[in-house]
């Protein structure tokens, strides 16, 4: 191909055209040298050189699928650090190498290789792809499924193949399968030991399209681990109402702590109400002896005032009366009397001094007392 693209290009499509290999040089003469993407599908291409693709360390993603490679150098991608997705689907490979390794590559984590007529995988052919964990290899004519040993793999498709069995093996060898898909293939009957693994990896539609025999064995074998699923969910459902009951009692527990911190808190505003109550009461009473004490202090008082008019109205002013005359007097005859008022005029000698209330007695001559 004789076209030559921006040095800065990063995504490259030559899909669909009639390409028959990939030399040394065939992408450096393209001008492309920091590829991400990279689809070479559907061509003719039937030999690619084991240093295509050098120089291209930032290529993340490379399909090649639905071409004539029946062959591929096992190092042709350890020079391309960030290849994670790798597709070679529908090519001629037929036979994958018995000995040694089909690819080395630290960075590919997903790899497909369907209908590529794959009629057996050596043990070893992916050991060397260590950080591989997705495998897809439908469509070939596979009958015998061995470990793959890949730890890391977590989604295997050996769908429409010729399976006829399925080994314990597969999962000692893949313990993170998480996915895994064996619709249409010659499986007739599953092994009780292996229904646990696989109730955890495969979906309704995963063991579709097989030639199940529905005999005596094969349904002890259903009907074994249809019980054993049903305890296993019964025990499930056990444990969740025993969480439930559970953490319904802490939460009965922890609301009745909340009440009697409410309580407690009530009860103590309550009696500091009421030692509040008790404090203002006393005062009140307090206020009150003072008040009445002082109001009796008053009546007295104005008690002593009236009677001190009295004893002046009576008496005269009481600087005028001598402690003699006091003696003179206490024994003296009652009020109304001839000598009392006698005496009374003897003390004053000048009435016109007195107060309106003094006045206003009415002075009995001597005349009028004799009569």
């Amino acid at each position: 191909m004789n076209c030559r693209f921006d040095n800065n290009t990063q995504i490259l499509d030559i899909s669909g055209n009639s390409l028959t290999y990939l030399n040394k040089t065939s992408l450096r003469n393209m001008g492309v040298i920091s590829l991400t993407q990279l689809n070479a599908s559907r061509n003719s291409i039937s030999d690619i050189h084991g240093e295509a693709f050098f120089g291209q360390s930032k290529l993340q993603t490379l399909d090649l699928s639905s071409n004539n490679l029946s062959y591929i150098e096992p190092w042709a991608f350890t020079r391309n650090p960030s290849l994670e997705w790798l597709s070679l689907s529908g090519n001629g490979f037929g036979m994958l190498p018995e000995e040694g390794y089909f690819l080395y590559s630290d960075s590919v984590r997903v790899l497909h290789l369907s209908a590529c007529n794959l009629r057996h995988i050596p043990t070893e052919t992916f050991q060397d792809l260590p950080n591989l964990q997705e495998l897809y290899i439908s469509h070939n004519l596979i009958d015998i499924l061995p470990p793959l040993g890949t730890g890391f793999l977590t989604v295997l498709d050996v769908s429409n193949n010729n399976l006829r069995d399925l080994e314990s093996d597969i999962f000692t060898s893949s313990p993170k399968i998480i996915r895994l898909n064996l619709s249409y293939n010659g499986l007739r009957t599953l092994n009780i030991e292996m229904l646990p693994q696989l109730a955890k990896v495969i979906r309704t539609d995963d063991l579709s399209g097989n030639p199940w025999v529905c005999d005596c064995v094969m349904f002890n074998t259903t009907y074994s681990w249809c019980r054993s699923q049903e305890q296993t969910s019964q025990n499930g459902k056990g444990d969740d109402n025993d969480e439930g009951k559970k953490s319904g009692t802490d939460s009965e527990d922890a609301r009745k702590r909340e009440l009697g911190t409410a309580s407690d808190a009530s009860d103590a505003e309550s009696e500091k109400r009421h030692s509040s109550k008790k404090k203002r009461i006393a005062s009140i009473g307090s206020g009150g002896d003072d008040s009445d004490a002082d109001e009796a202090k008053a009546r007295g008082d104005e008690d002593g005032k009236e009677q001190s008019a009295d004893a002046a109205m009576l008496f005269g002013d009481a600087d005028d009366i001598t402690s003699d005359e006091v003696e003179h007097e206490a024994p003296g005859p009652k009020r109304g009397s001839g000598d009392e008022r006698d005496s009374v005029k003897e003390r004053s000698p000048d009435p016109d001094k007195h107060d309106e209330n003094r006045s206003s007695v009415p002075f009995i001559g001597v005349d009028e007392a004799e009569e």
